[in-house]
């Protein structure tokens, strides 16, 4: 009874050991790699030293952000520009955030990355000149923080016009709500009288060293 009940317990730390590996697959065979990494964490918090689920995660990571970037490229065939250029952004930030986890991509995978990125530069250069020109600064800022991997590849000098333009216009609208930029070395706003909304974006701006 006991060998039994031994052979239980050791089968049942076998099954609890594969299952999730098993478990990736099948979801990884069906497309859903990111159910395939959810899974595969959990199961990687509960047994960090198990080797065989740490490479299956990185596989299914692999997988997830080659599938994103499939899908930037589906996305810019069917004429969705933008779209695919706010796909490919988080498909570069994603892989940037698990770089120490992913092998390597194939050719293809990486022949489709440089060609998708050649593709979003100009209109990212686009859309940062149209909200620029329309007088956003908070706008064009956020822009700027989410597509950061690819803003830092567009020329440096248009870049720094583009940042001067940004600052004229923040300086100028935050003044205009009642903010005046300090002239001490640590560069702060000093607040005058402004509503609560424009405190917020002026604080935003500041966080840029807009002054």
């Amino acid at each position: 009874m006991q060998k039994i009940l031994f052979c239980l317990a050791f089968l049942g730390l076998f099954i609890g050991c594969s299952s999730p590996i098993k478990k990736a697959d099948k979801l990884m065979e069906s497309g859903q790699f990111q159910e395939a990494v959810s899974l595969l964490e959990r199961a990687s918090t509960e047994k960090p030293n198990d080797l065989d689920i740490v490479a299956k995660l990185n596989e299914a990571k692999t997988k997830f952000v080659e599938r994103k970037f499939i899908e930037v490229r589906l996305t810019r065939i069917a004429g969705n520009q933008e779209g695919a250029l706010d796909l490919l952004s988080a498909a570069l930030e994603q892989r940037e955030k698990w770089r120490s986890s992913l092998r390597h991509h194939s050719s293809g995978v990486q022949v489709t990355i440089e060609e998708e990125s050649s593709f979003a530069r100009p209109s990212l250069r686009r859309r940062l000149d149209s909200l620029n020109e329309s007088g956003l600064p908070w706008t064009t800022l956020s822009e700027r923080k989410r597509h950061r991997i690819l803003y830092s590849e567009l020329p440096s000098e248009w870049r720094k016009r583009t940042e001067l333009k940004e600052k004229n216009h923040a300086v100028s609208q935050c003044k205009q709500l009642g903010y005046s930029c300090s002239v001490d070395h640590k560069t702060r706003w000093k607040r005058m009288h402004t509503p609560r909304p424009a405190l917020r974006r002026c604080r935003y701006l500041l966080e840029s060293r807009a002054c």
